[in-house]
């Protein structure tokens, strides 16, 4: 599907849980067939800790680019200068996106903003049905799980592993029944 957009020159990919294998799938249009977004300028994997020095070495194959963000994913400082030998790109503490909010623009603008507006109604349906359906916290404990507590025992091992609050109960006594043979005895 990426082999598609020939023209693309900005992609953010930010905090989308990307590996190196879905950065080598992204690539694999470019670096096998020559194909895809070879006009890309700009790529921003931040926040992606599954992209390690492997994903630096498919993404060498975007020969334009002339931005990457690679902070806060697992990309090793020997990952970096490779990528930047390869590109003609420098090494940067801070780039244009840390603190810059992305813009979508074009036809999809409007799409998402009526997605991201769906999104937050159902949000707060949702947090308005927690609230009307879980009672409300006193304390520590809610006033489901409040009980008049006596002196509390474990109950024997079971399958459950309960603990039983409440006085400690005596086993029941059980009298042995005499067997057959001991009856003919005492007789």
């Amino acid at each position: 599907a990426i082999a598609q957009f020939v023209s693309l020159q900005t992609l953010n990919l930010r905090e989308n849980g990307l590996t190196d294998a879905g950065v080598r799938r992204l690539t694999l249009p470019c670096r096998m067939l020559g194909r895809g977004p070879l006009l890309l300028r700009e790529l921003d994997l931040s926040g992606n800790a599954g992209i390690a020095d492997k994903s630096a070495v498919s993404l060498a194959c975007f020969t334009q680019l002339r931005q990457v963000n690679l902070s806060c994913t697992s990309v090793t400082p020997g990952g970096v200068s490779r990528l930047c030998s390869s590109l003609g790109l420098r090494a940067s503490r801070e780039g244009p996106w840390l603190g810059h909010p992305t813009a979508t623009i074009g036809w999809a603008a409007t799409l998402l903003d009526q997605w991201r507006g769906c999104m937050e109604d159902a949000a707060s349906k949702r947090r308005h049905k927690r609230l009307m359906l879980s009672p409300p916290k006193t304390g520590i404990f809610s006033y489901r799980k409040r009980v008049k507590l006596g002196s509390p025992s474990l109950s024997p091992p079971g399958p459950s592993g309960t603990l039983v609050l409440g006085p400690p109960r005596s086993p029941p006594t059980v009298s042995p029944r005499p067997s057959p043979a001991s009856k003919r005895r005492l007789f």
